[in-house]
């Protein structure tokens, strides 16, 4: 199914067929016009494929996509979700299924709403880069077995939160968020392993408990790099034609 960009959306589009791919075409963003959700994933096996989908019109706190909990395998790729006009998606991407990948992905916050949000199970974010959110990645409620590789995750209030289950989060760039990662209870309940990841210095992270001077605030065991993570497998400019590129 193709997606122009001068599409209207004033209610929620709901894909409950499976192997169904949603395809954008052209290269303006869609500015849904609605309250709660721009984008549901009711069935397995769905492709949301270079979509840009704009805040401005929705309500403050919609949902840009949303996996349902009964959605296996699907797959969000070369999507631009953003903030517009003091209106933000909150979540940009709300997660409850299993399988889900999202990458290729751009999420631009105005610092309170969430980027991908999952209370699903084995998710994985791949090769994106989120910005100026509440919590970039929040996993939490029933998560578990979350893997994030070859991120940006800059700017943010939290690169990644975490309360439930033990995630993988590696290979990424980790800079100037209010705290890097924070998770809440104990390691049992919550954890994140963290190898080869750039936390903005050389020094690697500060492990404590104020968010003031402290860039982790959690369970985690990680080693640092001693430089930023190289250039990841794609970048925004390649996907001009798929995506709507923001301007830092």
């Amino acid at each position: 199914v193709y997606v122009g960009g001068d599409a209207t959306l004033d209610s929620t589009a709901t894909v409950d067929e499976s192997n169904i791919t949603l395809e954008a075409v052209g290269g303006e963003p869609t500015a849904p016009d609605l309250e709660s959700t721009a984008i549901a994933i009711d069935a397995d096996d769905v492709t949301i494929d270079g979509l840009a989908l704009s805040a401005a019109d929705a309500e403050d706190d919609a949902t840009g996509i949303a996996v349902d909990d009964e959605a296996e395998n699907a797959t969000i790729r070369g999507v631009t979700l953003f903030a517009e006009d003091d209106s933000e998606w909150d979540p940009a991407i709300d997660d409850a299924g299993t399988d889900t990948l999202v990458r290729y992905t751009t999420i631009r916050g105005d610092s309170d709403g969430h980027g991908v949000e999952s209370t699903g199970s084995d998710l994985v974010v791949r090769d994106s880069d989120f910005r100026r959110t509440g919590h970039a990645i929040r996993l939490h409620g029933d998560a578990s077995n979350a893997t994030v590789q070859n991120l940006n995750l800059i700017n943010n209030d939290r690169g990644l939160f975490v309360d439930s289950g033990s995630h993988l989060l590696e290979q990424t760039n980790i800079e100037r968020n209010t705290a890097a990662i924070q998770t809440i209870g104990t390691p049992a309940e919550a954890y994140v392993f963290a190898p080869d990841n750039w936390w903005g210095s050389a020094a690697g992270p500060v492990f404590g408990d104020d968010e003031d001077t402290a860039d982790i605030l959690s369970n985690v065991e990680l080693t640092a790099l001693n430089a930023p993570v190289g250039d990841a497998e794609f970048t925004i400019a390649e996907l001009e034609d798929e995506t709507f590129e923001i301007e830092e």
